[in-house]
């Protein structure tokens, strides 16, 4: 799950449902905006996001039972 969702300043992204290595971020052109080796047993990880411009964002999250992909609007202040 990812919240709150448009984000102003920060995104939370819940990953109980999976054991993940990576979490990248693109804007919709693909450009890559972030990329973060897990630890271990993480279940959520925050990203701060009042340095990024407003528009759509793609988030997706590796791990040992593939690839999902989540999806969240950037919101001016």
């Amino acid at each position: 799950m990812v919240y709150p969702n448009p984000a102003k300043e920060a995104l939370h992204i819940n990953m109980d449902d999976g054991d993940y290595t990576r979490l990248s971020m693109s804007d919709v052109n693909g450009k890559q905006m972030k990329t973060v080796n897990l630890p271990a047993n993480v279940k959520e990880f925050k990203i701060d996001t009042y340095n990024y411009p407003p528009g759509y964002y793609i988030i997706y999250l590796d791990g040992v039972l593939g690839r999902i992909v989540k999806t969240f609007v950037k919101v001016s202040d």
